[in-house]
């Protein structure tokens, strides 16, 4: 939904805090589903940098844009964010020139063979060009999802002075679909708040994903409104998904905004999502939800709306307790994603992993940055013709889908390969190619996988199996230490490797548990038990290596034994998972 900015930029100069919320969400209620954009500078209402769009190659893209000088020709293209050459003409409608004076919705066709990653949007009307940063996310939205959720980065603060730019690569390893950002962007203490805001908006163009931003009370809103959205409302559909961002914090409480809640109201129960709605504040407390409990009717608009989840500020560290009375949503809150010490924040900064399928909210615990880290050798922007990709995990759990983007100078008559990892999607942007890869990581693993466009030998894999109990029983070694050594009671598990090909595999299998490398003997390969030796694998054999648990290290719980066959320099992770118990004790 869009605003009549026109009317927000003067309620805006409203000196009575109170009677400007009124008349912001009043207008809430008025505005059309898209609405017209206001006089004033070149620039996009919809989509914007902090209100992306998501859009399917071949679909129409609807666009508002305040150009009232424009002039003939009309162009609009979206625009690679990493490389400015790579750029995708939309189809432009005959009567563009004639929207863009009078602020009405402008209709774009993507084209059908635009590659899925986020696009700025740029157009130009004669000799105006207005762009939108990291504003139109390309590709199929199905039922699932993997959201980021950042928030309180506080630059300004004494702690924080500038942005964490390690939560960059971290999160983009996380390839997730969206970035939620429960505001909180600068600090209210900030030296240079217009400085800050364009180095924000510089920031959040890093990650690969779109964002969908709320506004805190610490944030300048006309700069937000300037930078992000103009609005501090609005709703985002992704897919079957609706994400609806509320202005809810400490200064101006929704609870105080009767046409905001009632404009909230319209956007869940009048029209609900097709599966899924989410609901984006920065407050730390779900003002919504507490409404509709005082007026008698939560569990039914929660169903109504098929709430599925509340994303909360990062102001305080607890979040609130679950309502008995209904399953959902959850109320996810994630620690400060700065160094600030803010609210007793330990200085690290931290964020969130929310995974989604098909309505179900999983929610991991808060990741410190550092957990996650990957590297690509060399020079990642097309000049090379093979490279290795490493990452690592430092989490206590598995996590799937893992990505990176490379860029790998064509070869003719070549097509991108990868070995060690999988290979989404490849795009030709010239003189190179432009790769996703994408891999899994059980807990506290590494996995390194080759890329190449130029030609690769044919290379057998031997092919990993484990004969592992779903629950085995571990005996502490030390009373007195329980978490220490733990030997485990029944059969030893068997890892099986086979070489199902008729070419010879040469490799190192390496076994961990919790991070720990784990002894293994095998007849006819070594005396007695190893961390690690030379396999050789003969055309259709196999090889089995008893694992050796008599005095290991392991945490009570679900847990991971993770083989590596190592070959060709390549690191592969399989995992197998089984339940652990420690006698005396219970799993987690």
């Amino acid at each position: 939904m869009s605003v009549n900015m026109e009317l927000v930029r003067k309620t805006r100069s409203t000196t009575n805090p109170s009677r400007r919320r009124r008349s912001v969400a009043a207008l809430l209620l008025l505005a059309p589903a898209v609405g017209i954009a206001p006089a004033g500078e070149p620039r996009f209402i919809a989509p914007t940098q902090g209100r992306p769009q998501f859009i399917a190659p071949g679909e129409t893209l609807t666009v508002v844009a305040n150009c009232p000088a424009a002039e003939s020709p009309v162009t609009a293209f979206l625009r690679h964010p990493r490389i400015a050459s790579a750029t995708y003409p939309l189809q432009v409608p005959a009567d563009a020139l004639d929207a863009l004076k009078s602020g009405h919705p402008l209709r774009l066709t993507i084209p059908t063979s635009i590659p899925p990653r986020t696009y700025t949007l740029v157009m130009r009307a004669g000799d105006a060009t207005i762009s939108a940063r990291n504003a139109v996310a390309v590709g199929p939205i199905g039922d699932e999802l993997r959201i980021v959720h950042l928030s309180d980065m506080n630059v300004g603060d004494l702690g924080s002075v500038e942005f964490e730019r390690s939560l960059i690569p971290e999160v983009n390893l996380l390839g997730p679909t969206l970035i939620v950002a429960t505001g909180d962007f600068l600090d209210a203490t900030h030296p240079d708040p217009a400085r800050g805001w364009a180095e924000a908006s510089d920031f959040l163009a890093e990650f690969d994903a779109p964002v969908i931003a709320a506004c805190g009370d610490h944030d300048d809103a006309e700069l937000y409104s300037q930078y992000l959205a103009p609005s501090a409302v609005g709703t985002v559909d992704c897919g079957p998904y609706r994400f609806v961002v509320l202005s809810d914090h400490s200064l101006a409480r929704l609870s105080d905004d009767a046409a905001q809640l009632q404009w909230a109201d319209d956007a869940l129960l009048k029209s609900p999502a097709p599966r899924s709605a989410f609901v984006i504040a920065n407050s730390d407390q779900p003002t919504l939800l507490s409404v509709w409990r005082q007026r008698g009717g939560l569990v039914a608009n929660v169903q109504t709306a098929r709430l599925a989840a509340v994303f909360l500020g990062g102001h305080c560290q607890v979040s609130p307790p679950v309502e008995p009375a209904i399953q959902a949503p959850f109320f996810i809150r994630t620690p400060q994603a700065s160094s600030s010490f803010l609210g007793g924040a330990p200085g690290i900064a931290r964020f969130r992993c929310v995974d989604v399928r098909k309505g179900r909210v999983i929610v991991a615990d808060p990741q410190s940055v550092g957990t996650l880290r990957a590297r690509v050798s060399g020079f990642n922007d097309g000049p090379q013709t093979q490279c290795t990709i490493t990452a690592t995990s430092g989490l206590s759990s598995a996590i799937a889908d893992l990505g990176m983007w490379v860029r790998l100078k064509k070869v003719e008559g070549r097509q991108p390969w990868v070995r060690g990892a999988r290979l989404v999607s490849r795009a030709d942007l010239g003189e190179f190619w432009e790769c996703r890869v994408t891999f899994d990581l059980p807990e506290k693993s590494t996995v390194r996988a080759a890329v190449g466009s130029a030609a690769s030998a044919e290379r057998s894999e031997p092919k990993v199996n484990c004969d592992i109990p779903s629950r085995i029983i571990f005996a502490s070694l030390d009373a007195e230490q329980r978490d220490c050594f733990v030997s485990a009671e029944g059969p030893a598990p068997i890892v099986t490797l086979e070489n199902p090909s008729d070419q010879a595999i040469a490799c190192r299998p390496l076994v961990r548990l919790d991070g720990d490398a784990i002894p293994w003997s095998a007849a006819s390969i070594t005396d007695g038990v190893v961390l690690t030796a030379a396999v050789d694998l003969p055309p259709r054999s196999t090889v089995r290596l008893r694992l050796d648990f008599s005095a290991v290290r392991v945490r009570p719980g679900r847990r991971a034994l993770v083989v590596y066959a190592n070959h060709d320099g390549l690191l592969e992770p399989r995992a197998f998972e089984f339940d652990a118990v420690v006698a005396g004790g219970r799993a987690e």
